[in-house]
């Protein structure tokens, strides 16, 4: 009795087994005829089975069904699986790892070449979607796989990055902005865009390598001036942020964001306080000049504007300030300083107003006119005002 036992276990094991295998034959079967949500169905009971899904061609064929249901044009089997291309990519890195001599070479670079293809267009379908994340996933996924294969996939590296940097995720665009600047990709675009990241992250080091690099590959490249300036300007280096704007203005004469850095630098040096009176007074006259200048290229630009009529409302402030240190006795040097600061909140008034003509309700413009027209006695235009900035409040 017990070998006739035997003998019914071993025949029950090897039928069932042939159940198994006979289920992977019936996937490719239906594959081939198209027949995909019966392929789905006989190939997930084939890797349930101890017997079969040890077996490389199962998880390859598996991937293969996947593949056909991500790119079908048919409702029904498109529903079939909506992430289709995970389950391929996981059946197909499956496959290879059980494929140990190497007998599913060929077939398994096809299926990973399509699998390529289809994240690539998955990538470019989110991408056009505005699903940045997934886009970044989705070109991660191409860049990897055809590691696998041997090629260095810029296109994709650069397609994660640039969809990373639209999801607000900086992490994922450093590392593949990172990436390019080490095969020396040949945009100098990535190398700026990865240093003000950089720089944002306050990283000024790292993004002096990168700028470095940058410019070494791209030596007259403006982008890579400007980015070198903006490491000056965050760090808190002035004075050689202004050496590297002087020479992007000579570069570049044309273009009005230059001439309002430049203006903004020299502003902070005319108001330091440390430096030397003389010093500050030509700071002064050289800010003025350059905002002057970026007004001359885009008379609408607002920021230049407002810093214009800053600047004079500083200048003022400190007029009136150097008249209130005054002794009593000072009356009439009082008097001519107090002039001397009316007459450049006048100045300053048009080019105020030009800004809230440009920007209504900014605020910082609001409260420098009021506090202009009640200076000046302009007692209209100083309660219009004071209306518009309780309007704004409410």
């Amino acid at each position: 009795m017990k070998k006739l036992s035997l003998v019914l276990v071993a025949l029950l094991f090897v039928t069932m087994s042939f159940a198994q295998k006979a289920a992977v034959k019936d996937a490719a079967s239906n594959l081939k005829k198209g027949k995909l949500d019966k392929a789905k169905e006989s190939i997930e009971l084939a890797i349930k089975d101890p017997t079969t899904s040890s077996d490389a061609k199962t998880w390859l064929t598996r991937g293969n069904i996947y593949l056909d249901i991500h790119s079908s044009p048919l409702p029904m089997y498109k529903s079939l699986a909506p992430n289709a291309l995970d389950l391929a990519k996981e059946s197909l890195i499956k496959a290879k790892e059980l494929d140990s001599k190497g007998e599913l070479k060929e077939d398994l670079q096809k299926a990973t070449a399509n699998l390529v293809s289809g994240l690539y267009n998955a990538g470019a379908d989110f991408y056009q979607a505005k699903n940045y994340a997934e886009a970044a996933k989705s070109f991660e996924g191409t860049y990897m796989l055809n590691k696998e294969l041997g090629k260095i996939d810029t296109a994709s590296i650069f397609n994660a990055g640039l969809s990373s940097e639209l999801a607000k995720d900086e992490a994922g665009a450093i590392k593949y902005y990172s990436l390019l600047v080490d095969l020396k990709y040949p945009q100098a675009p990535v190398f700026s865009s990865l240093a003000v990241m950089l720089i944002n992250q306050g990283k000024f080091e790292d993004a002096k390598v990168v700028v470095a690099k940058g410019k070494a590959q791209f030596p007259d490249n403006f982008d890579m001036l400007i980015a070198e300036t903006n490491i000056y300007l965050k760090s808190g280096q002035t004075e050689k942020a202004l050496e590297a704007l002087e020479t992007a203005v000579k570069k570049d004469t044309t273009n009005q964001t230059i001439y309002f850095a430049v203006g903004a630098n020299y502003n902070i040096l005319a108001n330091d306080a440390t430096k030397p009176v003389d010093f500050r007074t030509a700071c002064y006259a050289k800010a003025e000049k350059a905002y002057l200048k970026a007004l001359t290229i885009k008379p609408d630009y607002f920021d230049a504007t407002y810093n214009l009529g800053a600047l004079y409302v500083n200048k003022a402030s400190a007029v009136i300030e150097e008249a209130n240190k005054l002794d009593l006795k000072e009356t009439a040097k009082y008097d001519k300083l107090k002039a001397d600061a009316d007459n450049i909140l006048k100045l300053a008034l048009p080019y105020l107003e030009k800004a809230h003509q440009l920007e209504p309700k900014d605020m910082s413009t609001l409260t420098a006119l009021k506090e202009i027209y009640t200076r000046l006695q302009m007692a209209d235009k100083a309660k219009t005002t004071n209306d518009e900035i309780q309007n704004a409040k409410n």
